[in-house]
C-alpha cells in the first residue's frame, strides 16, 4: 500500500521529504551505551546495565510509519495575550477562534502551521496523526488525531503552545520532525513516497472537507453515492 505525498514547493521536496520514522531516531537514542547482557552480582542477583535502547514500545514505534519534518524555520515570540511568529518558507501559520473549543486548553494558544504537503492513499486506511514526541523538546503540543487520505488530504499540524506569565520565544527549525503518521493496520506494509508538482497539479491533488457544510463525513457520504449510482439505461 502506497502514501503519495505531493509538494509544490522544491525546496520542501528536496530538503525536507517525507521519510520513514526509523530514519529519523532522534541522536540521544542513538548516543546511549549499547546494553550488555544480565549479569549476576555477587549475591547471585541478576543485573542489567538498562537504558532506552531496550525499550520496547519505542522500538515498535520507529519500526512503523513516517515522519513530518518541519519543512521551515520558525521563530514564535509569545506572550500571555498574544504571539508573533516568522517562517522562512510556506505560508504562514493560522489559527482556530477560542470557541471552536471553548472551556479547553485556557492556558494555551492555538497555532496551526499550514504543511505543504497533501497525502492521497486509495483504500481510505485510517492513520494516527501525532506529534513526533521523542524528538520534539518544546513546550508546545502536537495535537493528535486518526485520520485517512481517501477524502481529505490536508496535513496541517495543530500546535498548542503554553501562556507563561512571562513572554518567551521559540525557534523550530528546518528538519525537526514535528508529526508521525502511523497507518492503524498492523497487517500492511505502507510506503511513504514524496512527490515533487507543478501548482495547477498540486491543486488538482488536493482534497479539502471545505466543499460541504458538513466537511469529511458530507465528502464520505458523496463517494459512496457515487460509487453506488448505476445507469437506468445500462450504460455502467
Amino acid at each position: 500500500m502506497t502514501v503519495d505525498c505531493f509538494t509544490c514547493i522544491p525546496a520542501v521536496h528536496e530538503y525536507t521529504p517525507i521519510v520513514r520514522a526509523s530514519k529519523t531516531i532522534p541522536d540521544w537514542w542513538k548516543n546511549l551505551p549499547k546494553v550488555g547482557p544480565l549479569k549476576r552480582d555477587d549475591d547471585g542477583i541478576f543485573q542489567l546495565d538498562n537504558n532506552m535502547r531496550r525499550c520496547y514500545g519505542f522500538l515498535e514505534l520507529y519500526k512503523r510509519g513516517a515522519i513530518i519534518e518541519s519543512w521551515t524555520d520558525a521563530h514564535f515570540e509569545i506572550a500571555p495575550d498574544t504571539y508573533r511568529f516568522h517562517v522562512t518558507i510556506g505560508d504562514k501559520p493560522t489559527w482556530h477562534l477560542k470557541e471552536q473549543f471553548k472551556g479547553g486548553f485556557d492556558n494555551y494558544h492555538h497555532i496551526k502551521l499550514m504543511s505543504p504537503w497533501h497525502f492521497r492513499e486509495k483504500s481510505g486506511m485510517p492513520f494516527l496523526f501525532m506529534g513526533a514526541e521523542w524528538s520534539i523538546e518544546f513546550p508546545f503540543k502536537v495535537l493528535p488525531g486518526v485520520v485517512e487520505y481517501q477524502n481529505v488530504s490536508g496535513t496541517h499540524i495543530n500546535m498548542m503552545a503554553p501562556k507563561y506569565r512571562d513572554p518567551y520565544e521559540m525557534t523550530i527549525k528546518l528538519g525537526q520532525p514535528l508529526v508521525h503518521v502511523i497507518p492503524l493496520q498492523d497487517d500492511v506494509h505502507v510506503d511513504f513516497k514524496s512527490h515533487l508538482l507543478t501548482k495547477p497539479e498540486f491543486d488538482k491533488v488536493t482534497l479539502h472537507g471545505g466543499i460541504s457544510y458538513d466537511g469529511l463525513r458530507g465528502m464520505v457520504g458523496m463517494r459512496k453515492r457515487n460509487a453506488e449510482r448505476k445507469c437506468p439505461f445500462g450504460f455502467g
